[in-house]
C-alpha cells in the first residue's frame, strides 16, 4: 500500500476513534450543569435557589402499598443506603403507615393527590404521577418529606422509574435535568425519561452531594466544590 494512502487511513482510524471515545465521555462542563441543575432548590414553590439536605439518615414508611410496591422501595432503598450509610448512616424502612417516620411514601390512586397534600400542608401540582414535597427548617436541613406514587398508573418499568426518581429527590436532589437521557432526573419537554436503575453518574451526584455540599450552600458555592471534588478525567 502507497505509504500517504496508509498514513490517511491510520489519521482517518485515530479520527473516529478520538470521536467515539470524546462521545462516550460526557464533558466536565456538561456534567457541571447537570449538578448544578439537580442539587439547587427544590421542583416546585417559591424556595430559594439553595441546597436542602437531610443531616442524619431519615427513617421510612410506606402507606397502603401491595408488597409489590413495598418490595420496589426496599430496592431502592438497598442502592440508596449504598451511596449514603457511609456519610449519614442508613435509611430504615419502618412498619407501614407509621406517623412517625421522617420520609412518607404514599401509594394512592392520583386522584387522591390532593386530598393526602391539604392533610400534610403542601401543594400537589396536577397532572404528575409521582411527587416529592419536603420540608426543611431556618438551616435548609430536611426535617421530613412526602412522595406520592400514583397507584392506578404505575406498575413494572414506571413503577420503578417514578420510585427511584422521587425518593431520591426527596433527599435534596429534586430537580430535573435534560442533559442525560439515562440519567434518574432526565426530563426534557414532555419527555420524563424511562431509566429504571440511576445511572452511575446519579449515584456519583448523590455521593458527591452528601459528602461534600452542605444545607443552604448556593451555586457560587457549588461551583466551587464541583471544582475542588469533582473527579477530574485522568
Amino acid at each position: 500500500m502507497n505509504r500517504y494512502i496508509l498514513l490517511f487511513t491510520t489519521l482517518a482510524a485515530y479520527f473516529v476513534i478520538t470521536e467515539s471515545l470524546c462521545a462516550a465521555e460526557p464533558s466536565r462542563s456538561k456534567i457541571k450543569r447537570f449538578v448544578q441543575k439537580v442539587v439547587l432548590g427544590p421542583e416546585y414553590g417559591n424556595a430559594a435557589n439553595v441546597v436542602s439536605r437531610w443531616r442524619t439518615a431519615p427513617t421510612v414508611s410506606v402507606y397502603d402499598s401491595t408488597p409489590n410496591q413495598k418490595e420496589t422501595v426496599n430496592e431502592v432503598l438497598l442502592i440508596i443506603n449504598s451511596c449514603l450509610k457511609p456519610l449519614i448512616g442508613e435509611i430504615h424502612l419502618l412498619s407501614d403507615n407509621n406517623s412517625t417516620a421522617n420520609i412518607k411514601i404514599f401509594f394512592a390512586p392520583q386522584r387522591d393527590f390532593r386530598k393526602i397534600a391539604r392533610e400534610y400542608n403542601f401543594r400537589y401540582n396536577s397532572g404528575n404521577w409521582g411527587y416529592c414535597w419536603m420540608f426543611w427548617d431556618s438551616k435548609n436541613c430536611i426535617t421530613s418529606a412526602v412522595v406520592l406514587l400514583a397507584s392506578d398508573k404505575l406498575s413494572g418499568n414506571m413503577l420503578r422509574h417514578f420510585a427511584f426518581e422521587e425518593i431520591i429527590q426527596s433527599l435534596g436532589l429534586a430537580q430535573d435535568s435534560d442533559e442525560f437521557p439515562e440519567s434518574i432526573f432526565y426530563e426534557k419537554g414532555k419527555d420524563g425519561g424511562s431509566a429504571t436503575v440511576p445511572s452511575e453518574l446519579d449515584l456519583q451526584l448523590l455521593y458527591f452531594f452528601y459528602q461534600h455540599v452542605e444545607p443552604g450552600d448556593t451555586r457560587k458555592t457549588i461551583d466551587k466544590k464541583f471544582e475542588m471534588f469533582w473527579p477530574k478525567p485522568d
